[in-house]
């Protein structure tokens, strides 16, 4: 469901994003590549790049009503960073790993 619905200029919907990315950045693989190269040049490319608001996100996103700009920048800027904040916990280990450690250890 979450690739048939990748973020896109159809709809800014961060509060998906957000989730979407949490998600698929856990399952990782192809999958996970094929969203992040979505959501990350969609994101990047709605940033403001001039004036006194440079760095920040238009509060347009679907949610953005309730939160403003600080919610806007914030949950972009959270998706963009989910590889420093989040270790991929259930990606399954290449057959041609050696453990890292034996039990007993």
């Amino acid at each position: 469901h979450m690739l048939e619905n990748l973020p896109s200029r159809r709809e800014y919907n961060l509060y998906y994003w957000y989730y979407g990315t949490l998600a698929m950045y856990q399952h990782g693989g192809k999958d996970w590549n094929t969203w992040n190269n979505s959501l990350r040049d969609r994101i990047v490319a709605e940033q403001r790049r001039t004036g006194e608001f440079a760095g920040s996100w238009e509060p347009r996103s679907k949610w953005a009503p309730y939160g403003g700009r600080i919610y806007t920048t914030a949950l972009s800027t959270l998706c963009l960073e989910v590889y420093y904040r989040f270790l991929p916990l259930y990606r399954m280990q290449e057959e041609s790993e050696e453990p890292t450690a034996t039990p007993g250890e």
